[in-house]
């Protein structure tokens, strides 16, 4: 039986991984995910909307249109200048991960300042998104109010709380 709980000790290990922060779009409908968690900083959080960088990210671009993982640098897709301006805000070395079940796309970023991803990041990173996405599944599965729970869950984690 998943809970929020262990949804929890999941986004705590991937913050872990990812010191810089993350954003994951989970069960994307059409363009507008169903959960979003999102741990980057309010600073970049802004800038980011403000720009209206969203269609263009190339994590955004790669998950839409890929499964697996994949370091920042090797994404060719999307406006690289986006990385550039990310790294002003700490965000210099990130994973983008992906993956689709029952038709729902979910995607994320991760990013550090320090270095790049480790191979072995790189997978831990994926099966930690992956263990997510599936806990996510079986949560809602189980729950009647599963879905209100966890967006007020995921509002939660977006702020700090």
């Amino acid at each position: 039986m998943t809970s929020i709980s262990d949804i929890a000790q999941t986004l705590e290990a991937l913050k872990h991984i990812a010191p810089s922060g993350f954003a994951l779009a989970m069960r994307i409908n059409f363009t507008t995910p169903t959960y979003l968690f999102q741990t980057f900083s309010s600073e970049w959080s802004k800038h980011y909307s403000a720009k209206g960088y969203m269609f263009d990210d190339p994590v955004v671009v790669w998950g839409l249109n890929s499964s697996g993982v994949a370091r920042w640098s090797d994404l060719t897709s999307g406006d690289q200048t986006i990385f550039h301006d990310a790294a002003t805000y700490g965000l210099v070395y990130g994973v983008a991960c992906a993956t689709e079940r029952t038709s729902a796309k979910s995607f994320g970023g991760f990013s550090r300042a320090d270095r790049e991803f480790t191979d072995s990041e790189c997978s831990e990173t994926h099966d930690l998104f992956e263990t997510l996405d599936h806990q996510i599944g079986v949560f809602e599965a189980l729950e009647p109010s599963a879905r209100e729970q966890l967006r007020f869950f995921a509002a939660q984690v977006s702020v700090g709380i």
